[in-house]
């Protein structure tokens, strides 16, 4: 599978960018282009996207809401008024009003009905606290989106920092990596989200992790959890790590490591996975019984492990 292409193709639809700008961003025999500067390159990209959609719009979104439930709302209430009052006209705003209090106030002087005369009367009141409920309505409405799509922005900027973190503690465990770099960072990719069932906050260095509920994750023993902790918890689900052959001849250890990791096989209910897309169907394949989907990881990961 191609992923850098389809990685062109997402970052010319959502940001913007053409192939050329894709190509340079992406170019491998630039000496200064990394993972991490190539990351780094394209969360800023997506920041300054974020900011344009956000930034001098907020005004302009909320009076367009309010355009949109001021026409809504004066439209639905001159109908109503129109068959309250029986009048056939295609008068709107003040002036149907002007024709229905014309129509139904008596003036034993037969004086012309004055502007302020208009404003208190209470149809002309009743049509003015109808509009403002809808303006404080579409209002509401646009800044809870604005706000929506700000906290988003925030908490995936703020899941870069975690996984970046995570990754480094992971690689820390000594891992054993399938030998084919693609599947190695799509197994590594894979674990990363399982991190996403909790949320995070930033405290300068330190990392706090909440449930998805706003409070504190703990422990059984109602300890807070801590980064560290839980990668390693995680990460065992997904990799078999070597042990430390405490100074001895690294390549006599790594076969013996081979042989004391070596799976049993594949659960005989569960068709051998071919391509890692197929491995990662299995194991998210949730009416397959979590031990059968370890036993498959474990499995794949023996197999394409680096010599």
């Amino acid at each position: 599978m191609d992923y850098k292409k389809i990685l062109t193709g997402l970052l010319s639809t959502a940001l913007k960018l053409d192939n050329g700008a894709v190509a340079d961003l992406l170019n491998e025999e630039n000496s200064e282009n990394t993972e991490d500067t190539i990351l780094s390159a394209i969360v800023q990209l997506d920041s300054t996207r974020i900011s344009k959609l956000t930034a001098g719009k907020p005004g302009q979104t909320y009076q367009d809401g309010y355009k949109k439930g001021k026409s809504e709302s004066l439209t639905n209430l001159e109908k109503e008024l129109k068959g309250i009052y029986g009048i056939e006209s295609d008068k709107t705003g003040a002036e149907l009003v002007a024709d229905i209090i014309s129509g139904n106030t008596t003036s034993t002087e037969g004086t012309k009905l004055t502007d302020d005369d208009i404003k208190k009367h209470p149809v002309f009141l009743q049509m003015q606290r109808v509009l403002k409920q809808e303006k404080d309505a579409a209002v509401a409405q646009a800044k809870t989106e604005v706000e929506n799509i700000q906290k988003q922005h925030n908490s995936e900027k703020t899941f870069e920092t975690v996984k970046s973190a995570a990754l480094k503690k992971l690689a820390s465990l000594n891992p054993i990596l399938p030998e084919n770099a693609e599947i190695a960072a799509n197994l590594q990719e894979v674990f990363a989200n399982s991190l996403k069932d909790y949320d995070y906050q930033l405290d300068g260095d330190n990392v706090i992790i909440l449930k998805k509920d706003g409070t504190m994750a703990t422990d059984k023993h109602g300890n807070n959890i801590e980064l560290d902790d839980l990668v390693t918890a995680n990460a065992s689900k997904f990799f078999v790590f070597q042990k430390n052959n405490g100074g001895q001849n690294s390549g006599n250890k790594n076969d013996d490591d081979k042989k004391s990791n070596k799976q049993p096989g594949y659960p005989s209910n569960i068709v051998k996975p071919k391509t890692f897309e197929e491995v990662t169907k299995i194991i998210n394949d949730k009416s397959i019984p979590l031990a059968d989907r370890d036993t498959v990881l474990s499995t794949w990961e023996a197999e394409n492990a680096k010599p």
